[in-house]
Formats: structure tokens, sequence, C-alpha cells
């Protein structure tokens, strides 16, 4: 009867975790949509596309009737960094430039508009497959369509002032995007890559956790399946910080190193080869049974602790890379080295189906930690930059 009760409690308590990391999830999401970068960029937004607008109706001649694709040139090159609004901005005019040539081969052709339509649609569609035009391919049909039915009898009128008002927001919006505060990602790239270790020692928590109760998995599967999807967001985060700091002027003040959000990058991709191969183990994919079944709480406990320290050292990393102070001596004061606790858990181990396994969990969790210790010992190494953590400029 003692086993139940023992169990019980975490399978309760495992819906109230998910709930708590969904509700945080939620709250994060929250906060990037209204933090003060993500809010000056609609700000300025909002201006460009005004300027736009405005500038758009003092063009000559009939060029003018066309002024609200303005803001929508401008809404385009407000991109999140100065590189990706030249870039798209480029891709954009080129994309609409190509899809006017098309419904000027249709009217051309004299084609009855049930035939130029859905031939416009086809040959644009075909072309958004140029990978070259980027986000511009989408407007390869567009032009075409809009050409056709929206400028009719006066296409050629309507063509220019298409192209001609898109490209006045564009310009609009590359210039306020370069003089009012132009973005530097460097935050968002040290958040997603901060949200990143917390979900790699919340899912190494979890397996501990799994280990030691001996239940099932629902817990870190969710947690891997998350740290699978925040990766890809820190990958995306660290590129954007890379191309922010291009030809951007605040970077000549603002100091941040965007090698070591690479370098830290590279270690967490590892270590999502690591946390895969223990959760093999845990899960018994390459074996008929987890190892949970094959060994008994007393061979688990050191499994637990293993994997319990490299969850310790994710955090410590974490706090250290933010520079909370004293987390150099937590990390130096782990309770006990992963080579002792690995010889402690192949002692135990005496079911010989287990033995694999815990020879599998043992290498995974010992080269995580290495990979980890190599990474921190890389950047203590370095002198320090007291300008990159404090977003200070230099005097």
């Amino acid at each position: 009867m003692s086993s139940p009760l023992e169990t019980n409690p975490v399978v309760l308590a495992r819906p109230n975790t998910t709930s708590a990391t969904r509700r945080s999830a939620f709250v994060l999401a929250v906060r990037r949509a209204v933090r003060p970068a993500r809010l000056l960029h609609a700000g300025k937004t909002a201006f460009a596309a005004t300027i736009a607008w405005f500038l758009g109706g003092l063009l000559p001649g009939e060029t003018a009737d066309y002024a609200y694709y303005a803001p929508l040139g401008a809404l385009i090159a407000m991109a999140p960094t100065l590189m990706d609004s030249m870039r798209s901005s480029v891709q954009t005019v080129a994309g609409l430039a190509l899809g006017v040539v098309v419904a000027w081969g249709l009217i051309a052709a004299a084609a009855p508009p049930w035939i130029a339509v859905p031939v416009a649609l086809f040959v644009g569609t075909a072309l958004a497959g140029l990978t070259v035009l980027g986000p511009g391919k989408d407007y390869v049909p567009i032009a075409a369509l809009f050409v056709l039915i929206i400028g009719g009898a006066n296409a050629n009128d309507y063509s220019i002032g298409y192209i001609a008002q898109m490209g006045l927001g564009m310009v609009i919006g590359i210039a306020v995007n370069l003089l009012v505060f132009p973005p530097l990602r460097v935050d968002d790239s040290a958040m997603a890559l901060s949200a990143l270790r917390r979900t790699g020692g919340r899912t190494l928590e979890a397996m501990a956790e799994s280990l030691s109760t001996g239940g099932d998995g629902s817990g870190w599967e969710h947690e891997l399946l998350t740290y699978e999807s925040r990766l890809a967001e820190a990958a995306t985060a660290v590129r954007e910080a890379r191309d922010s700091r291009r030809a951007n002027p605040r970077a000549r003040w603002m100091h941040y190193d965007v090698d070591e959000d690479l370098d830290d990058l590279a270690a967490l991709r590892r270590c999502r080869v690591h946390l895969e191969a223990m959760g093999a183990v845990l899960r018994g994919s390459e074996h008929d049974r987890p190892l949970a079944e094959l060994a008994d709480a007393a061979t688990r406990a050191p499994a637990a602790e293993l994997i319990g320290g490299l969850a310790r050292f994710m955090e410590r990393w974490d706090e250290e890379r933010a520079g909370s102070p004293g987390s150099e001596n937590h990390v130096a004061s782990e309770a006990r080295e992963p080579a002792v606790v690995e010889q402690e858990l192949r002692e135990r181990t005496a079911s010989a189906e287990a033995q694999p396994l815990v020879s599998s969990l043992a290498v995974a969790a010992g080269r995580m930690r290495e990979d980890l210790e190599e990474r921190r010992s890389s950047r203590t190494a370095r002198p320090p930059r007291e300008a990159t953590r404090d977003r200070r400029p230099k005097r």
C-alpha cells in the first residue's frame, strides 16, 4: 500500500506544473509584446506610415491618387533590423515590378479578363517560388492581380503610382528606422538564451524527479518539446542581434559581444543532443523497457542526483550570464563530482538488462557536463565586458 501513496502526489502535481509552465509562457509572451523596444517599434511604424501618407499626397500628377499605398510601403520597411528593412524593401520592389510586368504582358496580348486573371495568378504564383525575392515573392501575384483588376483601362498610371507610392513609403520607413533609435536586438538575444537555459534546467529537474519517483515521463517530455521550440526562438534572436549591429550607428557606443551569444547557442544545441540521449534511456526508446522499470530505487537515486546536478549547473550558468553575484561560488560548491556519481551508479546496477541503459545515461550526462564546463570556462577566461551586461555606453 505504500507505493501508491508515494507516487500519487507526483501524478497529481503534474497538471499543476504543466499549467504553471503554460502560464509562465503566456506571461513571457505578453511581456515581449509590451516591452519598451516593441512599443517603440510600433510607435515608429505609426509615425513613418503617417509621414508617408502625407508626402504621398504631394506627389505630382495622378500618382498622388494612390497615396494610400505609401503607408503600406512604410509598414513593409519597418523590419526588426536596419539590414532587414533595406533587404525587404529592395526585394518587395522587385516583386512588385515583376508582377507589373506579368500584368502588362497580358494587357499587351489583349487577353480577356476571364483568361488574364487566372493566367496572371498562375504565372505570378509560379514566379513567387524565386527564393531570391525573399518577402517580396508574395507581392508578385498580388501586383499582377491589382494591375489587372484595379488598374483596368488605366493600368499604366496605376502601375506607376502603385510602385512609386510603395517605394516612397519604404524610403521613409528606412529613414525613420535609421534616425529614430535604430533597433539593436541584443536584449532579445539575451532573453531568448536565458529562457532556453531555464527550460533546459527544468527539463533536467523533471528527468531527475521521474527517476527518483519511478513515475512516467510526461513532465520532462513536455519540457523537452518546449526546449526544442525555445532553441529555434533563440537561434532567430541571436541572428537578429547580429544583423541589428550591421550599419547601425548605435552599435558604435553600445558594446555587446554577439559572438558570446553565438557560442552559448552552440553549447545549448549540443545540450539538446545530450538531453535527447538521456530521454531515450528514460523512455526506453533504445531498449524494450525504460530505466525506471529495470532499476530499483537504490539504483535510480545516484542517477537522479547526477541529472539533478546538471539542472543546478544549468541554473547557475544562467545566473552567471545575467551577472548574479556569488554564482561562481554556487557552481563550485556542487555536492559531488559527476565522475564519482557515475561510478556509484554503475556499481549499484545489478541488473544485466539495466547496465547498457545506465552506461548510456552516464555517458550522455558526462558529456553534457563537459560541454557546459568548457563553455563556462571559456567565458570566465576572457576579460570582463561591463558594457555588455549593463548596456551602458562607454565614456
